[in-house]
């Protein structure tokens, strides 16, 4: 599957998205520099997502809840059981300390399902069941309750936006019950490029990765920030430990039985200088890495942040370094810089748009608005893609 930033828009389409509720937890300081895959090279400078000590599940258990004749009710089932058997969901989630997965009994309910539904009413439905003491198992704090919806749902949410138009899947934290963990997933026929069951299962091994990692995002936010010398990437492309790969096309990748999931970021990969999204692939490893050397100011939340980027006032230009690295012998590949800001608040020229491991890059940055930006260099080379983001303060 390809994925390009043509524009905002196009960056929280399918794989995600919830956003950090309210909170006053934030990224801490502590950007760390990677080993260099050549010692000669100065070392890539990979974001770290940070800790902000919420709760883990250390042993996550998904509860599967179907709408009566289901036909896929089975594929379903039998995606998540391989899911929970695999070498796969070690390798995504324990450096974060998520324990095992299991899979709980399906439930199967014979309500009418909803034509329409939003969070709110996706929360105080799972309620009525809870509070009816229907025989679920109970809210604890490793459960995560994980509707499945039909095809004839649509979610349609104020903050959200509308399912397989503005995300694919999603997974929250109860508003009235905060120990409430679930995920939602609508019957949408394609995401990005993938489509039929391999878009479901996608999103699906996204949430499921995310709800172990980060349940309790309103109160309790944990694997959820960038360090700030990277604030920007817990933008775009969110800085939950799958939103960090979900918009590369190689993240994709039939790695549980004949299902497709998707590859999460691991911090100690990226420390080590290789492919941050794991597990790792055979091929080696490449990107461009913008070399800031200035602090500018981003508001985060309720705040300014101290993080890296440049400064461009409007009708200026800045030129920056782009360092390109890999960490093994691979052909040249291509470069290019996208705006994601809408409407377009940025224009580039490049002195040259291909190269290899230890080739430095020049990029000129022209402000065309006063907006505060967020742009991506985009790494390509045959069917992968690599990204770097980037801060262009006003």
């Amino acid at each position: 599957m390809r994925l390009t930033l043509s524009g905002a828009v196009c960056v929280f389409l399918f794989f995600l998205w919830v956003g950090c509720g309210p909170s006053s937890v934030g990224p801490s300081d502590s950007g760390t520099d990677s080993p260099s895959s050549d010692a000669g090279l100065p070392p890539p400078s990979f974001p770290q997502v940070e800790n902000q000590h919420g709760a883990v599940l250390t042993a996550p258990n998904v509860i599967p809840i179907f709408f009566a004749n289901d036909s896929e009710q089975p594929e379903f089932e039998d995606f998540l059981n391989q899911l929970a058997q695999s070498s796969f969901w070690a390798q995504a989630t324990s450096e974060y300390g998520a324990g095992p997965l299991t899979i709980g009994s399906s439930i199967v309910v014979t309500d009418t399902p909803p034509t329409t539904i939003d969070i709110v009413g996706i929360e105080t439905w799972l309620e009525g069941y809870l509070d009816a003491d229907a025989g679920w198992p109970g809210v604890t704090e490793n459960n995560i309750f994980t509707v499945i919806y039909p095809s004839a749902t649509t979610i349609d949410d104020p903050i959200m936006g509308t399912s397989c138009v503005d995300f694919n899947s999603f997974h929250n934290q109860g508003i009235v019950n905060t120990n409430l963990v679930f995920v939602a997933v609508p019957r949408c026929p394609s995401a990005g490029n993938l489509t039929g069951f391999d878009a479901l299962s996608a999103g699906l091994s996204h949430e499921i990765i995310e709800a172990a990692t980060d349940p309790l995002l309103q109160t309790s936010p944990a694997w959820v920030y960038t360090d700030s010398d990277h604030l920007i990437w817990s933008f775009i492309p969110g800085a939950e430990i799958a939103d960090m790969c979900a918009l590369e096309p190689q993240s994709f990748q039939r790695l549980v039985g004949p299902y497709i999931v998707e590859r999460p970021w691991s911090n100690a990969s990226a420390l080590a200088g290789h492919d941050p999204c794991v597990p790792v692939l055979s091929q080696p490893y490449f990107n461009a890495m913008p070399l800031f050397t200035e602090d500018v100011n981003i508001a985060f939340q309720v705040h300014y942040v101290v993080t890296k980027g440049v400064q461009i006032a409007v009708g200026q230009s800045k030129t920056v370094d782009v360092s390109l690295f890999s960490d093994g012998p691979t052909s040249d590949w291509m470069v290019q810089a996208i705006d994601t800001t809408q409407p377009p608040a940025l224009t580039f020229s490049w002195d040259a748009q291909t190269g290899n491991n230890g080739d430095t890059l020049h990029l000129t940055i022209t402000r065309t608005a006063s907006t505060s930006s967020e742009f991506v260099i985009e790494s390509t080379s045959g069917t992968s893609t690599n990204l770097w983001f980037g801060f262009v303060a006003d």
